[in-house]
């Protein structure tokens, strides 16, 4: 699991729509690296970068993580822009949830409105797995595209997670399936997400309704930062057909649009 990722298996095995994998030994930031190829027209939609090692990953708020060697899966990867790209990081938590759920047998919850936890009910419910970030961006000759940037802790053991609030793949399963590599295992999350966007494109109703039933945060008592807007307290209800966290702040319903979200009791 641990040995470095192999490029040419990746490249080999890589399944329409996907057209392109490049693999590079570090970046800062693949969704950076990949936003400046795709405005560039170096990277056309449906084009991958993997990084083994990420010193300056970006995540909400500005803030930065990073990942070593051997250990997780950072990526990202351009798709054209849908209708409503601001589902689109709705859409790819779905995604990893279902790739995750096939080679684990584990299902991961979701957080709205960009990252994966530990299973409910698991000892480790409410640690994060992995995050997302989308960012819209324009291609010459293509039109608009979205970077899906997706960090997912695989192999860490407890000692070697970056935050407590993290956990891996390899906590929350209780080990691997047997001849797992990282390798097999991004191109199944690859799938997956090259499915549910493609979905997504051709009706949406059922890819929202799959999203709803499976996100965790729905029926919870939330804080939610708002950055200058300050922080809001009160019982995440639905989400909207526009994406949005439709919370009640003591009587007052209010649609956010984006948002830190806490669990104030665990899922």
């Amino acid at each position: 699991m641990r040995t470095p990722l192999q490029g040419q298996p990746l490249v080999d095995d890589l399944a329409r729509p996907w057209i392109g994998l490049t693999l590079v030994t570090h970046s800062p930031s693949t969704n950076a690296d990949l936003v400046r190829a795709a405005t560039s027209g170096a990277a056309p939609p449906w084009t991958v970068l993997v990084a083994e090692r990420q010193s300056a990953g970006r995540g909400r708020l500005g803030r930065t993580w990073s990942t070593e060697p051997g250990v997780a899966l950072t990526f990202s990867a351009l798709v054209p822009a849908p209708a409503e790209p601001g589902w689109l990081a709705l859409v790819t938590g779905l995604a990893l949830a279902e790739a995750i759920e096939e080679v684990y047998a584990v299902r991961p919850a979701l957080k709205w409105p960009n990252d994966l936890l530990a299973p409910v009910g698991s000892s480790a419910a409410g640690r994060k797995l992995a995050g997302i970030l989308c960012e819209l961006t324009s291609t010459p000759g293509a039109g608009r595209g979205v970077v899906i940037g997706i960090g997912l802790n695989v192999d860490h053991v407890v000692e070697e997670l970056p935050v407590p609030t993290a956990t891996s793949l390899r906590e929350v399963a209780g080990g691997h399936p047997p001849g797992l590599t990282r390798e097999s295992l991004l191109l199944t999350l690859l799938n997956h997400v090259s499915t549910r966007v493609q979905d997504w494109g051709r009706d949406p109703d059922p890819v929202r309704e799959a999203y709803r039933l499976s996100c965790s945060t729905l029926g919870q008592q939330i804080r939610v930062d708002l950055g200058p807007e300050g922080v809001q307290t009160g019982t995440a209800v639905r989400i909207d057909d526009d994406g949005r966290l439709v919370v009640d702040v003591g009587g007052t319903i209010r649609a956010l649009a984006a948002g830190d979200v806490t669990h104030v009791r665990p899922v």
